[in-house]
């Protein structure tokens, strides 16, 4: 028997069967590759030495990991925005409205998988909305306005600055002498959960 679906249902399925052929149609381009694992999530602890000793647990949940040619692709996937491109990693750890916080999650993943397991890292952010282009690429890059980009298909490249960085934000978080303020980037505050508490 056919389902009755309403209003609200059917557009979200004609959504949905779109996302699925425009990946689908990013696949093929891209095959063959082994499918590894989907909604994995992933775990690292760091010790942090300023604070203590205390240890926190760091990670996620990754969409999809796939293998090709001896790289493992770390891939987020996205349904809205635009692709970014950072000038470098110093950048990820900028506050900026305009921060590339996609990248800066992927990266976090790509730094986990590194380390536990043998293959090359390729992390990738694949724009859902954007993958049915025979143009499209999921590949990451960074680089100056106006200059050729680099594509950071090889984390380990970057594995060391990202770390010590990630080290360093970790450390001033946690730092009792650090001031705990409010952000500066109102707009950061639309859709937290926490706004009440800070009364923005």
């Amino acid at each position: 028997e056919k389902p009755e679906y309403n209003g609200v249902q059917l557009i979200n399925s004609k959504v949905i069967a779109s996302y699925l052929s425009q990946l689908l149609h990013n696949d093929l381009q891209y095959a063959p590759f082994e499918l590894i694992a989907m909604e994995q999530t992933v775990e690292e602890t760091i010790t942090l030495e300023a604070a203590d000793g205390i240890e926190i647990k760091t990670g996620g949940i990754i969409d999809r990991i796939d293998s090709k040619n001896g790289f493992l692709r770390i891939v987020d996937y996205k349904t809205g925005g635009s692709p970014k491109t950072p000038v470098n990693i110093k950048q990820l750890f900028t506050p900026a409205e305009d921060r590339p916080n996609y990248i800066f999650q992927t990266f976090l993943y790509a730094a986990i998988m590194s380390r536990k397991q043998k293959l090359k890292v390729a992390p990738a952010l694949l724009y859902i909305h954007r993958a049915a282009s025979e143009t499209y690429s999921p590949v990451i890059e960074m680089g100056e306005a106006r200059k050729p980009k680099i594509p950071v298909d090889d984390f380990s490249l970057y594995e060391n600055e990202f770390r010590e960085r990630l080290q360093l934000l970790l450390e001033e978080i946690y730092n009792p002498q650090e001031p705990f303020t409010q952000t500066e980037h109102i707009t950061k505050c639309q859709y937290c959960n926490f706004k009440a508490i800070c009364r923005r």
